[in-house]
């Protein structure tokens, strides 16, 4: 039996993926305690698997980068990303 694409798995919730604040809460945790950088924001944070954005809205905010490269292997999530940059990105750092 073949394995289900793993684009096509996460395309199928990106819909949904956001509606229990699971993906928000770990994204905080995982950025609330990074230590500062001796020289300020970083200039770029790469996000990979970034799914519709928690991590990569998440580190706009607290770690004040430059710019961030946010890439995932499902074009859904990417375009439910996409849509949430309009409100929590509108600089269009990401």
């Amino acid at each position: 039996m073949k394995a289900p694409d793993p684009a096509t798995t996460f395309d199928h919730v990106a819909a949904t993926y956001d509606e229990d604040g699971h993906h928000q809460h770990v994204a905080e945790l995982l950025l609330t305690d990074l230590p500062a950088t001796p020289t300020g924001p970083p200039d770029l944070v790469l996000d990979v698997a970034t799914g519709t954005g928690a991590a990569a809205f998440t580190a706009l905010r607290l770690l004040r980068p430059t710019g961030l490269l946010a890439v995932d292997i499902s074009p859904r999530m990417v375009g439910r990303a996409r849509e949430r940059a309009a409100a929590l990105d509108p600089a269009g750092r990401i």
